[in-house]
């Protein structure tokens, strides 16, 4: 962990009021490359009841956080967060809150969409809210409904793993990226473990090896048939066979592919870390004749990330992956 300069959350408020930065002793902030985050947890002192009785915290509050780094060579950005929980134990009150955007995602629609042959980035502009598009073009456009009740993140979760890509958002962007372009993507951050001379060192790292319940969901044969093209098929024909009502050979295909977690690593506090980006690893090795590591592979995307402030203290875990 790295003492502060600064601080990783640089103010809340909660129903337009600002909360005492001097009370908020521990942060944890989460993204995800899906659409079950950004989530906040934020821990409280409040010894006179104050967030409840004079805030009015309570499940459908907003709160506002400004987040940046603490070194403070990097920008600050302001995210609006729905709170979902806020319980007390004796004199801490433990807020939780999910991104505004993500919470509308999730949110069942009131009416009924159809999208058809459509690109991604024009399902998402159509339930963005305030947040930045950012969305890779596919070869074959998309047809999907969205029915009275359904949920857009539902929609959007199916159309991701149906063209071998991750929808997320993180710092204020929706991204919708295939993971081939993912692993194009130039390495923002190269870290390094049992290197205390390099510029950003591994403090902590663990193999997570859990390819096999990662790839459970795609160890199929996966067929169809379509009206055109008889029979289509993706996978190995060795394995089980599924059949699906989509005849689409790239929705068969991506079918077969997922993300993979490899490893989670933690590092000093690094508030430009977020969801989706190319991180670079470098494990080094006591052996003279064969110094690097090459178990693992040494560009990953970053699938989860947490940013832990603890009253003076900042670091980022991370579980880092590559697409089967």
């Amino acid at each position: 962990m790295a003492t502060l300069h600064q601080l990783f959350l640089q103010s809340v408020t909660i129903n337009g009021q600002e909360v005492p930065r001097s009370a908020i002793f521990k942060v944890i902030y989460i993204e995800k490359t899906t659409l079950k985050s950004p989530v906040i947890v934020l821990s409280i002192h409040d010894t006179a009841g104050k967030i409840a009785d004079d805030y009015k915290v309570k499940y459908g509050s907003t709160m506002t956080a400004e987040l940046g780094d603490p070194s403070g060579k990097q920008p600050s950005y302001k995210e609006t967060f729905f709170i979902t929980s806020a319980p007390v134990a004796g004199d801490v009150v433990t807020v939780t809150a999910t991104s505004a955007d993500t919470y509308r995602l999730k949110t069942p629609s009131a009416k009924s969409w159809l999208y058809t042959d459509r690109q991604p980035g024009d399902v998402m502009n159509a339930h963005r809210g305030s947040a930045k598009v950012v969305s890779d073009v596919v070869k074959k456009p998309c047809t999907y409904h969205l029915n009275v009740g359904d949920k857009p993140a539902k929609v959007l979760a199916q159309m991701a793993r149906d063209r071998s890509s991750l929808v997320w958002i993180a710092q204020g962007v929706f991204y919708f990226r295939s993971y081939d372009a993912l692993m194009k993507d130039a390495i923002a951050f190269e870290y390094e473990a049992y290197n205390p001379a390099a510029r950003y060192t591994i403090s902590r790292l663990k193999n997570i090896n859990q390819d096999n319940s990662a790839l459970d969901e795609t160890r199929y044969h996966f067929t169809s048939w379509s009206a055109t093209e008889g029979y289509v098929s993706a996978g190995d024909p060795k394995l089980p066979v599924k059949h699906i009502s989509d005849a689409d050979k790239e929705t068969l295909v991506g079918m077969t592919r997922t993300m993979v977690p490899k490893i989670e690593i933690d590092v000093t506090g690094n508030s430009a870390i977020k969801a989706g980006m190319v991180i670079g690893v470098t494990i080094h090795r006591m052996d003279k004749e064969n110094q690097v590591s090459e178990a693992l592979p040494q560009k990953m995307v970053v699938l989860r990330v947490a940013h832990v402030e603890q009253r003076d203290t900042y670091m980022t875990r991370m579980i880092l992956g590559v697409p089967n």
